[in-house]
């Protein structure tokens, strides 16, 4: 082990001080940081990617159809969602809940439906 000379060991103190002076005193100057402070800032470069809140309207106590007159809007092949309560039937069709997402009806009591994009 080769000895250190006297001026070095002062030298090597001095910087020793400095650093664990700055070490000590910078996380206190860092600051606080709040997840919630300045959110605005991370996501300005965010563009909505749909409609607005409330923009996609619910289909509510929507009138029933007879089955006869249903192939206006379905097709033969073309999905349903059928509910049964009570002895009550109704269908809803898939292509329908694409659009409002939400069917608010009354069948033996008030249900919802709740259709969401894949």
């Amino acid at each position: 082990m080769v000895p250190i000379p006297p001026e070095k060991v002062s030298d090597m103190k001095g910087h020793i001080t400095i650093t664990l002076l700055l070490l000590a005193v910078l996380p206190a100057t860092a600051g606080v940081f709040d997840q919630f402070d300045d959110i605005g800032d991370l996501t300005d470069h965010l563009l909505s990617g749909g409609p607005p809140r409330d923009g996609i309207p619910a289909m509510t106590n929507p009138d029933p159809v007879p089955a006869e007159m249903a192939s206006f809007w379905v097709r033969e092949d073309d999905l349903v969602v059928g509910f049964v309560r009570n002895g009550e039937a109704k269908a809803y069709p898939e292509n329908l809940g694409w659009w409002h997402e939400i069917v608010n009806d009354r069948i033996g009591g008030e249900f919802s439906l709740s259709q969401c994009a894949r």
